[in-house]
């Protein structure tokens, strides 16, 4: 079976390619926490993480495949990163499925790594709320934040804007 270079950002991402329904990236000193944290996720059955397959003959991981797109160009919607002419802005059901996604990670994943995990919601606001970066109102940027922690689940203490 044929390799594929994968890209990340438009670069080539070093070593990783893709094998028919597989990803085959180099082994590192990480590699066999990413194994434990994967069959983790995997055990508590969370279905939006590649499943660990194992290492194949020339000392790779391998990982199964998750077919969609994945939006790499962070310079256009982190808040950190440059201030682009085009930054994008996520939609309010984009916001919903990304906190869906991450309180169901937490669900499956919680007390594995020693941290809060209103630090990662925080994160997650500024990203894809995009707080004094986005063409909204306050109001709007209130409205977009109560149905992000809606949509995770969880009543945090917000401060008022």
């Amino acid at each position: 079976m044929s390799e594929e270079l994968l890209l990340s950002g438009g670069a080539l991402t070093v070593g990783v390619v893709r094998v028919g329904a597989t990803v085959r990236r180099p082994s590192s000193s990480a590699t066999s926490v990413v194994c434990d944290v994967l069959l983790h996720l995997e055990r508590a059955g969370f279905g939006s993480a590649p499943r660990w397959l194992g290492i194949d003959e020339q000392g790779r991981e391998i990982l199964s495949w998750i077919e969609g797109d994945t939006f790499t160009e962070r310079g256009r919607m982190h808040p950190y990163i440059g201030d682009p002419p085009d930054r994008v802005t996520f939609s309010d059901e984009q916001i919903a499925a990304s906190m869906r996604l991450l309180r169901h990670y937490h669900d499956a994943f919680d007390d594995a790594h020693p941290g809060d995990a209103a630090d990662d919601v925080a994160y997650a606001l500024r990203t894809f709320v995009s707080y004094g970066f986005a063409p909204f109102e306050r109001g709007d940027f209130v409205r977009r934040t109560d149905g992000a922690l809606a949509a995770y689940g969880e009543n945090f203490d917000v401060p008022a804007i």
